[in-house]
């Protein structure tokens, strides 16, 4: 997967999504603006350099970064257990 970052620290709307599994650039756009309609992200439109075309940047509210640090907290909180970690070093599962 690709992601084009911009200088402000916020995901263009030009980035590239691609790969197996990864959701076309509509779906994309729509989980942007159903989140955005969540005040969880906000965007500011910038000139591409060389084209002046105009870029949407998405940046995360301070709602979002709450939801996103709960989330990591609770739901993505495997990614600090040391079993887990060391079954991604030594590339195999982790027991369950």
């Amino acid at each position: 997967m690709r992601r084009a970052l911009s200088g402000g620290g916020g995901f263009s709307s030009a980035c590239q999504v691609s790969g197996p599994g990864t959701p076309g650039g509509n779906a994309v756009h729509r989980s942007l603006r159903r989140l955005e309609g969540l005040n969880l992200v906000t965007h500011t439109k910038h000139a591409a350099p060389g084209t002046g075309v105009k870029r949407k940047v998405y940046e995360l509210t301070r709602s979002g970064k709450r939801v996103l640090a709960a989330y990591l907290e609770t739901t993505l909180s495997y990614l600090h257990d040391p079993e887990f970690l060391a079954a991604v070093h030594a590339g195999r599962s982790p027991d369950c």
